[in-house]
């Protein structure tokens, strides 16, 4: 028996993400909305979780580049995505165990951000049970 695919969507403009989360819910997968990566983290340690998608630039006490950052010291093996509205010149300042990370850039289509979480959850399914 498969397993639906649980997707967490995090961005401060919570239109981005509420959009984003009726397109992926339509294609079948199971979606939660975080305000800014505080509440990604919080979410993270009460749910498991398979594909992370992130906003770069948020209010708070983490980025998106840092809750992926943070993530992936807990995580090693994880993979995330991130949305951004500045995607120019932003592969170029990706450093490290970032220069992997998938970006799609805003303004995306339903079939944009439904293929970008395909992406992610065949080619880096991993879970998240708590962060610490």
């Amino acid at each position: 028996m498969s397993m639906k695919t649980k997707v967490l969507l995090v961005d401060d403009n919570l239109a981005v993400p509420n959009i984003a989360r009726l397109f992926l819910l339509k294609a079948g997968l199971d979606v939660e909305v975080a305000g800014d990566g505080d509440a990604a983290v919080q979410m993270l340690a009460d749910q498991a979780v398979n594909v992370l998608i992130t906003d770069m630039i948020m209010p708070g006490s983490l980025s998106g580049v840092e809750l992926i950052v943070s993530t992936r010291e807990h995580y090693p093996d994880g993979k995330c995505g991130l949305i951004s509205g500045m995607v120019d010149g932003l592969i170029d300042k990706l450093q490290g165990n970032l220069k992997d990370l998938k970006i799609l850039p805003k303004t995306f289509s339903k079939a944009d951000i439904a293929d970008f979480v395909r992406q992610l959850g065949e080619r880096f399914l991993w879970s998240i049970m708590c962060l610490i």
